[in-house]
């Protein structure tokens, strides 16, 4: 797959692995361990001259593993998505780079559901990944991104890790409308930023 050594055991079978931390008595080692070998091994990849692009998109490979195999056991409504925006959202994840996340829902989440958003969210911040993250439903999103470029933005780079894929098409065909932001006014906008 990288022009890489051969990944370290744990990293190797993303079913197993997911397996492993629905599993697990203690989550959080095992997703540290995870961690500690993705690095270890990029760094080793780093040092050996693997190519830097192969570098960045494997780390992004693998914490997509990671995030999907967590989200899958600590998440229940179906209806909901979890999505990478941003340079993350484009496949690209640097060493040291935030993680750029969107959890999208299909409605304003009950307490319930928020808990379980919010013990998701905290067991990201207890493995020390820098998470960037938005909860936001698709209203919520059209009316920020119509407010903010860098919103709409990273929208456009962006891609479903896990969840459900309709709520995220959904939202692609509504923020690439003339009405969010007509392409000449995005583009000068962009230009502007630049």
């Amino acid at each position: 797959m990288y022009n890489i050594a051969e990944p370290p055991e744990l990293l190797r079978d993303a079913a197993v692995f997911t397996a492993s931390v629905q599993s697990a008595d203690n989550r959080l080692l095992l997703c540290k361990t995870y961690i500690a070998e993705l690095t270890a091994w990029l760094d080793e990849g780093f040092r050996a001259s693997a190519p830097i692009r192969e570098l960045v998109n494997a780390r992004a490979d693998y914490i997509d593993r990671l995030l999907i195999a967590i989200w899958q056991c600590m998440t229940s409504n179906p209806g909901q998505a979890l999505i990478a925006v941003g340079g993350y959202g484009r496949g690209e994840l640097h060493p040291h780079s935030d993680i750029d996340l969107l959890i999208l829902l299909p409605q304003t989440p009950t307490t319930a559901e928020r808990e379980e958003l919010e013990a998701f969210v905290t067991f990201l911040w207890d493995l020390s990944l820098d998470i960037g993250h938005s909860v936001r439903t698709v209203d919520e999103c059209l009316a920020v991104a119509a407010e903010d470029l860098t919103v709409a933005t990273n929208l456009l780079e962006s891609r479903v890790l896990c969840g459900d894929a309709a709520i995220y098409d959904n939202l692609l065909a509504k923020t690439r409308s003339e009405d969010i932001w007509p392409t000449e006014e995005f583009f000068r906008a962009k230009w502007d930023e630049l």
